[in-house]
C-alpha cells in the first residue's frame, strides 16, 4: 500500500475512532471531549495525506511529517495512565480499547512510513 494512501486511510479511520470514542464516553462521563484525542491526532494525517497528494513540492515534507504525528500518536496513547484491562465495562477499560486501536492504526501508518521510506533509499531489495 502507498504511503499517501495508507496516510489518508490511518487518519480516517482515527476520526472514526475519536468520534465513536465521544460518543461512547459522552454517556459514561463528563469530560467526553478527551475521547476526541485520535481524532485530533486523525485530522493531521489526514492533511499531510492529501498535502502530499495534491501537492508535489510539498509531497516529501508531508510524508516525513505524517509519521512523526504516528509517533505522537502511540506515546501520547501510553499516557498518562497507559492501558488498564482490569474491569471489563469500567470506564478506564473502555478507554483502553480506544487507546489500543489508536496504537495499532498509528503503528501501521508508522510501519508503512518506514518500508517506504527504506525501499525508496535502497535498504530494502
Amino acid at each position: 500500500m502507498k504511503l499517501v494512501a495508507a496516510t489518508i486511510i490511518g487518519g480516517l479511520l482515527l476520526v472514526v475512532v475519536g468520534v465513536s470514542g465521544a460518543l461512547v464516553a459522552s454517556s459514561m462521563v463528563d469530560t467526553w471531549w478527551y475521547a476526541l484525542i485520535p481524532a485530533f491526532i486523525g485530522i493531521p494525517l489526514v492533511v499531510c495525506g492529501f498535502v502530499a497528494r495534491r501537492m508535489a513540492a510539498l509531497r516529501t515534507p508531508a510524508l516525513i511529517i505524517a509519521p512523526l504525528i504516528a509517533v505522537v500518536g502511540i506515546v501520547g496513547s501510553f499516557m498518562p495512565s497507559g492501558l488498564n484491562f482490569s474491569e471489563p465495562g469500567s470506564v478506564a477499560f473502555v478507554s483502553s480499547i480506544f487507546r489500543l486501536v489508536t496504537i495499532l492504526i498509528c503503528g501501521a501508518v508508522l510501519l508503512i512510513a518506514v518500508r517506504a521510506f527504506l525501499r525508496n533509499r535502497g535498504g530494502e531489495r
